[in-house]
């Protein structure tokens, strides 16, 4: 297992600051970064106390120029949303930003039942979401100032410009590809990313093929943002140039207690098909696709991966399994599936050939 799935070596900073947006609004932005100072004073967060959360508030930030990444939530979401991810980031040295998008975060979306407001709110959020981390990228870079920013209690951590990524899930992770189309960054990476279904083919202009490199991890039982509809679509349009696929074959939209399986084109098979390689191997061990599977899978040969041991696609689960599953899934292990998610799971196999020499 790689080092970076632990815990990095630096304690964890967070500071909540407030950053002028599009349309009059005040973003609520958390930052998390390292440091070597900890404070005495545990961060708070708005799930409750129940939810882990390893980080000191108004903790004072290292010196050192820090790598920049900006998360943005989903539809609905809110900036806390993944802390499990920017706390992380942030133990491995990253300065990590997230705004609210205040317009389109849990609050607001809770309180609006009619269809015409829902749609407006919907407009609006397209048109703001990139603006709001282009408001908190001029913030972190120094070339604005932060509403109030004769309150703060300790500095902001220094940041390298451009930023080193855009980071977003659902919602958020349209927002990432668009602002990468459109701002100053060196990679994007799309959590179950929506595109052109959700916010209409004129927000998606300029965004295919890439500027920028694109990681792309989507979920095979997603339900929201379906793989054989939504993904895969999504994936060919950003091409195999500066992209990448992972698919997570025992997730769906939230709950993702899964290996991972990088994707990507293959050269060797035709067009419009991917092979999965594995998460550590992935310069060698290719395969082409089997017969009876899907054509996104390969039957790997590489004992670092897993293989598919039968052909039959695993059934997709219904909206009201996905609702219910949604309700309960803050209150189970992360790393552990409920007996219904288990029983639709497809099987999956170690296998490890002589010839690999790559994978010894």
């Amino acid at each position: 297992m790689s080092k970076y799935s632990q815990k990095g070596p630096f304690a964890v900073g967070v500071q909540e600051i407030v950053v002028a947006g599009e349309g009059g609004r005040d973003l609520p932005v958390w930052v998390w970064y390292p440091t070597v100072r900890p404070s005495n004073q545990r961060a708070g967060h708005l799930f409750g106390s129940h939810v882990p959360y390893d980080a000191h508030e108004n903790a004072t930030p290292v010196e050192e120029v820090l790598p920049l990444v900006l998360f943005s939530h989903g539809n609905g979401g809110l900036a806390q949303q993944s802390t499990f991810v920017t706390t992380h980031l942030a133990s491995w040295g990253f300065a990590v930003a997230a705004p609210d998008h205040v317009g389109n975060t849990i609050a607001e979306t809770f309180e609006v039942t009619e269809k015409d407001a829902l749609r407006a709110m919907h407009r609006e959020a397209i048109h703001n979401r990139p603006e709001d981390l282009r408001a908190v990228l001029d913030v972190l870079a120094g070339t604005k100032k932060q509403k109030d920013s004769q309150d703060a209690v300790v500095p902001l951590p220094k940041v390298a410009v451009p930023a080193l990524g855009f980071l977003g899930h659902s919602f958020g992770g349209w927002t990432s590809l668009k602002a990468a189309s459109i701002l100053p960054v060196k990679s994007a990476v799309a959590l179950a990313p929506a595109d052109e279904w959700f916010v209409g083919k004129k927000a998606c202009v300029g965004m295919y093929p890439p500027k920028v490199p694109v990681l792309t991890i989507a979920a095979k039982l997603d339900v929201l943002v379906d793989f054989d509809k939504h993904i895969l679509p999504l994936a060919h349009k950003l091409g195999p140039e500066k992209s990448r696929l992972v698919v997570m074959p025992r997730a769906d939209h939230m709950y993702n207690p899964s290996k991972l399986f990088i994707v990507k084109y293959n050269t060797n098979v035709p067009t419009g098909t991917f092979a999965t390689t594995s998460q550590l191997c992935t310069r060698h061990c290719w395969a082409e696709p089997t017969p009876g599977l899907h054509p996104w899978t390969t039957e790997r040969s590489c004992h670092k991966s897993s293989r598919i041991a039968s052909s039959t696609p695993s059934p997709r689960p219904s909206s009201s399994q996905y609702t219910s599953r949604t309700r309960t899934f803050l209150k189970r292990s992360p790393h552990r599936p409920s007996p219904r998610s288990q029983a639709r799971m497809p099987i999956f196999t170690p296998s490890r050939p002589a010839n690999c020499s790559s994978c010894v």
